[in-house]
């Protein structure tokens, strides 16, 4: 150790330190170079649509694309193993882009965050560039295997369930439910991206949008579990009437983000039940006379 402290008393500490500022200084340099080139060029790892554009100008990026997109073809494998192809000429593909297009790309781009992209992928999209016949590709997904034939699993949201006299998550079902609209939605990405292939069980399934873990849901979870706790009796003119909880559970429900909802159907029911028990208004009453007689 004193080797040591007495070896760092006869270094050069003043050049060092010009040394390492040197270092920083040209470090410095780099990094605003870089930054300054990355606020027109795409960064590193990067594409668009699907297309590799490390570090290229839009400019450079017009060919690119126009050749990725003038031989393209999809190769949709279905769950029998069958692939469908759907050529740019069935559905009608032709993209429209322009520099000036694609440097908009560059609006909502911080070229000081370059070094973060050296080591993480970078995906700009922009639809506006491609054009496809909806219709088209509608017609090609109608014919596939998996949209004619009934789900053996459906896809199933994360609800929320009365049993064993409490509020409790019912959780969501990865199923393979498959939806035109929503297969529909997830193929055009695929072609905006310029992708060659498309996997029905693996990415063709509706996939549910709330989760057992969902806050919102969790939160209704507890203010339910709340209500279920008051009693409503109702005083009929002969004997109390206390609704039962698993009753009151049938009066609420939850939607499709999680909230609760009043079961308007369940709630008209149970009115409708009390009603034809304790309302005696325009029913015949059978009464015993002064005489003795029963009379109705």
């Amino acid at each position: 150790m004193s080797d040591f402290v007495s070896a760092a008393k006869g270094w050069n500490w003043k050049k060092i330190g010009i040394i390492a500022g040197i270092v920083v200084g040209v470090l410095a340099i780099i990094y605003v170079i870089f930054s300054i080139y990355f606020m027109s060029h795409y960064f590193f790892r990067s594409t668009v649509n699907g297309v590799p554009s490390s570090g290229k100008s839009a400019a450079g990026m017009v060919e690119a694309i126009k050749e990725s997109a003038s031989d393209y073809s999809l190769a949709i494998t279905d769950e029998d193993n069958s692939v469908t192809n759907i050529s740019s000429g069935d559905i009608d593909l032709s993209v429209d882009v322009t520099e000036d297009k694609l440097k908009t790309l560059f609006d909502d781009q911080n070229g000081f965050a370059w070094i973060k992209y050296l080591f993480t992928d970078k995906e700009y999209v922009t639809p506006s560039i491609v054009n496809l016949n909806s219709d088209k590709l509608n017609a090609k997904l109608s014919a596939l295997h998996c949209m004619n034939r009934e789900a053996k699993t459906p896809t199933e949201n994360a609800k929320i369930v009365f049993k064993d006299g409490a509020f409790i998550i019912q959780s969501e079902v990865f199923g393979d439910t498959v939806e035109l609209g929503d297969l529909s939605n997830k193929v055009t990405n695929t072609i905006y991206n310029f992708k060659k292939t498309f996997d029905i069980p693996t990415e063709g399934y509706v996939k549910p949008t709330v989760l057992a873990t969902d806050p919102t849901l969790v939160k209704s979870l507890n203010n339910l579990n709340k209500v279920k706790d008051i009693q409503i009796t109702y005083e009929t003119g002969t004997e109390p009437f206390t609704i039962p909880t698993e009753t009151i559970a049938t009066f609420f429900a939850t939607d499709d983000q999680g909230e609760i909802t009043y079961n308007d159907d369940a709630i008209a029911e149970f009115v409708k039940s009390m009603a034809n028990k304790y309302n005696t208004a325009g029913k015949s009453k059978s009464l015993q006379s002064s005489y003795g007689a029963v009379v109705t």
